[in-house]
C-alpha cells in the first residue's frame, strides 16, 4: 500500500516478542499517540479514512454474511440462557485494531484470538506479490480438549494456544498472502489459526477485532466473565 509508512514498521522491542512490531491505530492511554497520531497530516488522513472504511463499510458487509455463525458462537457461552439470542450489527463495536508487521523468521502456532472479540478481520498489505505461501493458516482440531472460557481466565484478552491444552491441530487451509486480500472469521473457541514466516520478509497487514458492546456483555456472559472482560488488556497478533 502506498500509504504504508516506515513509522509503522519500526521495531518497538517487539522483535524480542514473537518477532513482530505491533502498534495500535489509536492511543491506548493519554500519554501515547498511537499509530495514526504519530503521522504527518496527509498520511494521518489516509489511515483515518482507511480505518473508517473498515468500520463503517467492511464490518457491516461481513457481519451480514456471518451473522448466524457469530450468534451461534456467542450462544455457546451459556446455552441455558441463549437459545433465542440474536444480536444485530449495531450491538457490536470495534475492540481493537492495529497494523502488524513481522520481519524475522517466526512460527505463530495454532491459537484463537482474545475472547473479547467475536469477529476478526484481517487485511493483507504485502509489498509484493511473490510471497503467497506466507498467508494465514487455518487448522482443524483433532481429538478432545478446548480452550478456557472468560470466567476461567485471569486475563481473557490474550490469545490461547492449542499446545497449552494438549490440543492437536492439522492444517486445513492456507490463504494466499496476496495484495489487498481481506479475511474475516468468527472468533469461535475452535477457530485455530496461525502463521509460518520461514524467511526474512516484511510481512505487513492490518487486523481488527469486533465484539459485543460493553453494555451488552451481561447478555452473553456470566457476571464473573463480564468483570474479567472489562478489566483491560490487549489482543494478540494474527
Amino acid at each position: 500500500m502506498e500509504i504504508w509508512h516506515e513509522e509503522h514498521v519500526l521495531p518497538v522491542g517487539s522483535d524480542n516478542f514473537r518477532a513482530m512490531s505491533f502498534h495500535g491505530m489509536h492511543a491506548n492511554n493519554p500519554d501515547s499517540l498511537g499509530q495514526i497520531g504519530k503521522l504527518v497530516n496527509n498520511l494521518k488522513l489516509d489511515w483515518l479514512q482507511f480505518e473508517e472504511l473498515m468500520i463503517d463499510c467492511v464490518f457491516p458487509l461481513v457481519f451480514e454474511k456471518l451473522k448466524t455463525d457469530i450468534n451461534e458462537q456467542l450462544r455457546r457461552y451459556d446455552l441455558d440462557r441463549h437459545d433465542q439470542l440474536m444480536l444485530e450489527k449495531d450491538d457490536f463495536e470495534i475492540i481493537q485494531d492495529e497494523l502488524v508487521t513481522r520481519r524475522n523468521k517466526h512460527i505463530l502456532a495454532p491459537h484463537i484470538d482474545n475472547l473479547r472479540g467475536a469477529l476478526t478481520i484481517l487485511y493483507y498489505m504485502p509489498p509484493d506479490s511473490d510471497h503467497m505461501h506466507l498467508g494465514t493458516l487455518f487448522y482443524k482440531q483433532v481429538g478432545s480438549g478446548r480452550p478456557l472460557l472468560p470466567k476461567d481466565m485471569p486475563v481473557p484478552f490474550y490469545a490461547q494456544y492449542a499446545s497449552s491444552f494438549d490440543i492437536t491441530c492439522v492444517e486445513a487451509k492456507r490463504v494466499p498472502f496476496a495484495p489487498n486480500t481481506l479475511i474475516a472469521f468468527v472468533n469461535s473457541i475452535d477457530a485455530w489459526h496461525g502463521q509460518h514466516l520461514d524467511e526474512l520478509y516484511d510481512r505487513r497487514g492490518y487486523q481488527s477485532f469486533f465484539g459485543v458492546r460493553e453494555a451488552l456483555l451481561d447478555r452473553i456472559f456470566d457476571a464473573k466473565s463480564v468483570r474479567s472482560l472489562t478489566c483491560g488488556g490487549a489482543a494478540d497478533a494474527t
